[in-house]
């Protein structure tokens, strides 16, 4: 009923032109055009069915993203990085509304359905790559964690919550009472782990998934990986900026200063080594940051630094603040749905400023 009502609702908007005239309204009351980086993960084919629980497990079907593509086009132009770090900087104002589109974790799909629907738009991108993961058997541990709920059998999670006493308080609460007895309950399952996991340090958590897939016998079958270098220097010579996203994927805010500069200054030597570009943004795994980060990050000789904060972007930050920059997500699987999800983010801008987290 929800997505009958948004594509009614769309509908209407699309034809009175509520986007557009709400872009007009904005830009003439602050004086200045629109910039927008939105933010991507997984784009796939979701037909083939769900190969997971969790929002980047599932992505985005190729189609939706083409649908959304076209109505990003519509109102704005797409740039890409250079460009969008010029706008922010101040080294330029463009007259026209400017967005960036940007891909965190550099998935393998991003060739098969992303790609070919960015070049039928003409359109530039960054896709944010954590080096660690590039080329190698290593998968994030959320994705880990989707596997192990997905394939477990009832005696494998009996196995399990026999041995849930050598876990940490709420990951053993979650293993004694939770079930995998259907979809329903392995999709709640995941979820719970997840959100235990979550809260805890990286080496902690691969810890612990790697004991959980030992107990489990799990042998990962998702078939979800990053991409390895030549696919990187692939998309990279079709105009695809190619930026850090650290090297092992960690919170950066939890990080001493050491491991902090390793993770921004080795993941920037690598990737300039593989692919002969130089890297100019850092993506901040998880959203994590803090002012430690942002000091760091210039340091280390990016440009710019990317968040997981909701907002729109602004030109002529000063320094520290572009290593702030917000982004938003993009949802519709429609062109009025779409278009009406612009609509409702202009709606925001002119209630609660640029940001709204």
């Amino acid at each position: 009923m929800r997505r009958v009502i948004e594509t009614v609702i769309g509908y209407v908007s699309y034809y009175l032109g509520l986007t557009r005239f709400l872009l007009f309204i904005t830009e003439l009351v602050t004086g200045e055009k629109t910039l927008v980086a939105f933010v991507y993960h997984r784009v796939t084919d979701r037909s083939d069915g769900d190969v997971g629980y969790l929002r980047y497990d599932v992505g985005i079907d190729y189609r939706s993203f083409d649908v959304q593509v076209a109505a990003i086009k519509r109102h704005f132009r797409i740039v890409g990085l250079p460009e969008y770090i010029d706008c922010v900087s101040g080294s330029k104002q463009p007259d026209r509304r400017t967005a960036l589109l940007t891909f965190d974790d550099a998935d393998f799909e991003f060739i098969k359905y992303a790609l070919p629907v960015l070049s039928e738009h003409h359109c530039k991108s960054v896709v944010f790559a954590p080096t660690d993961f590039i080329s190698t058997a290593k998968r994030f541990w959320h994705l880990r964690v989707t596997n192990l709920t997905r394939s477990i059998d009832s005696d494998g999670w009996e196995r399990l919550q026999s041995h849930a006493s050598q876990f940490k308080g709420q990951i053993a609460q979650v293993i004694r009472q939770s079930s995998v007895s259907d979809e329903d309950r392995r999709a709640k399952t995941c979820r719970a782990l997840a959100r235990s996991l979550d809260q805890m340090e990286a080496e902690e958590v691969d810890s612990i998934v790697t004991e959980l897939e030992r107990i489990a016998a799990a042998k990962y079958m998702l078939g979800v990986s990053c991409m390895n270098w030549v696919q990187l220097a692939q998309i990279a010579q079709q105009g695809v900026s190619i930026e850090s996203h650290t090297v092992t994927h960690r919170k950066l805010a939890w990080l001493d200063e050491q491991a902090l500069r390793s993770e921004l200054v080795e993941s920037k030597r690598l990737l300039e080594q593989k692919l002969g570009n130089t890297v100019t943004a850092i993506c901040y795994p998880a959203g994590s940051f803090n002012d430690t980060v942002v000091a760091a990050a210039p340091e280390a000789g990016y440009q710019a630094g990317f968040t997981t904060k909701p907002g729109l972007g602004s030109f002529a930050l000063p320094g520290d603040e572009r290593f702030r920059l917000r982004r938003v997500s993009m949802y519709g699987d429609s062109k009025y749905v779409a278009d009406f999800h612009l609509a409702k983010m202009m709606l925001k801008r002119m209630l609660l400023g640029k940001s709204w987290s």
